[in-house]
């Protein structure tokens, strides 16, 4: 059976069983391979806006005989997959602003109850509120640890209710409620990238204020929760390791 790193594993556990999915920017198709393979999907699509990525995934669902039970899909985003086709929509490894707008170009994922997976790569922060503000629900948040980096992946469905943010939720979403042991990690590292923007405006004297203010406000929110959980002063950075530039 394919092994997915930590980053596809937490999403591949995040996926229902028996459902139909569509992953959006396939690539090399090991997720919708190792789901496929592993039986827990009833079939779905390996979609990708490019052909050499998504040869590759013809090639290994191919080598594993999966290539009756998914799909590869050339298209930009969505635009390869209609309504009533999938059940879960995965968009893992592209930009948070990227992924918001994939999703609000598939007007279909309003109507349904479609669950999403996202792990977006950067600026989870414009994900969130680009959700929130749009009638999504985001149920569940977990952190991962993969490799040398920190992400998070969000679970999503449409309810229709528009929802305001709090400024810390906005940087952290829901990850205190998960239940991964990453979570931490998750904190410490938002924490890290905060001190680093403001450092970037202190050096740039940018004029920034309000935003050097929010980020400030933000660090020490963050530093009262890892108080909280047993941490100190003294552990937060050699904890945190290295993650994606700006807040992931």
């Amino acid at each position: 059976m394919i092994q997915l790193n930590r980053r596809l594993q937490q999403i591949a556990d995040m996926v229902p069983p028996g459902a139909r999915v569509a992953d959006i920017g396939t690539d090399h198709g090991q997720l919708m391979a190792y789901l496929a393979g592993c039986g827990k999907i009833a079939g779905g699509y390996a979609c990708d806006l490019n052909e050499k990525p998504l040869n590759k995934a013809r090639r290994l669902l191919a080598d594993y005989g999966l290539d009756g039970c998914v799909a590869c899909v050339q298209a930009n985003g969505l635009e390869g997959v209609l309504p009533g086709m999938v059940d879960v929509v995965v968009i893992a490894g592209m930009g948070g602003d990227l992924t918001a707008r994939i999703v609000d170009a598939a007007p279909w994922l309003r109507e349904q109850r479609i669950r999403l997976l996202l792990q977006p790569m950067t600026k989870s922060d414009h994900l969130r509120e680009y959700l929130y503000q749009n009638g999504f629900c985001v149920e569940m948040e977990n952190a991962v640890v993969s490799g040398k980096f920190v992400y998070t992946v969000f679970s999503v469905v449409y309810d229709g209710i528009p929802r305001t943010l709090g400024l810390l939720e906005r940087y952290i979403g829901r990850v205190l409620d998960g239940d991964s042991p990453d979570t931490d990690r998750y904190l410490m590292r938002i924490r890290s990238n905060l001190c680093r923007r403001v450092a970037g405006i202190d050096r740039s004297q940018s004029g920034e204020p309000q935003r050097r203010e929010e980020y400030q406000t933000v660090i020490g929110l963050l530093e009262e929760k890892l108080k909280e959980r047993g941490y100190d002063d003294n552990c937060w950075e050699d904890l945190s390791g290295p993650g994606p530039d700006g807040p992931v």
